[in-house]
């Protein structure tokens, strides 16, 4: 049987979604944390004072189930916010370096689908005026194309903007 409190983190098979996505420390962020430590001093003090508590655990009972209710429904609005904008489109652009002038790419990407592996793949099913060759982009080896790429998962942006020289731009049967 396999030990899923101690699986690594990194695995792939890993579980995404459930009690085992996110970082250890979700619950505490979450609130869950503190419903469970009520619950538990709730019980305790039902044990050692008996029945004398009845009216009183009821009601903490009570409060704790509408807290889960409202920690519940505002987790489900976020969800969908994010599930919203994972879903936006972006849009790429080469924009020739000096001048200002831009070219779309006929990209059709979802904020969801972009990666920098998938940006790349996507780049490279492009048409190049010399068949059979790769294209070249000096800016997609630097760290500022990264920082790019963050801003725009991230919602910030919704054009991913990429400099390029004339030559590169040159490259593309576009």
């Amino acid at each position: 049987m396999r030990d899923f409190a101690n699986a690594d983190p990194q695995s792939p098979r890993r579980a995404e979604h459930g009690i085992f996505s996110g970082d250890p420390g979700q619950f505490k962020k979450r609130g869950v944390f503190g419903m469970e430590l009520l619950l538990w001093l709730v019980a305790e003090l039902n044990a050692l004072w008996g029945d004398g508590l009845g009216a009183v655990t009821g009601a903490v009972g009570a409060l704790g189930a509408v807290g889960a209710f409202a920690a519940s429904a505002a987790n489900w609005l976020h969800a969908r916010r994010l599930e919203r904008r994972a879903a936006e489109p972006v849009k790429v652009r080469l924009v020739l370096e000096g001048e200002g002038r831009s070219i779309a790419l006929p990209l059709e990407m979802r904020r969801r689908d972009l990666s920098r592996a998938e940006l790349l793949g996507r780049l490279g099913m492009l048409p190049m005026r010399e068949l059979g060759r790769r294209f070249s982009l000096r800016h997609l080896a630097k760290p500022a194309f990264m920082r790019d790429l963050a801003r725009v998962l991230d919602g910030e942006s919704a054009v991913l903007t990429i400099p390029a020289s004339i030559e590169e731009l040159d490259q593309f049967d576009i």
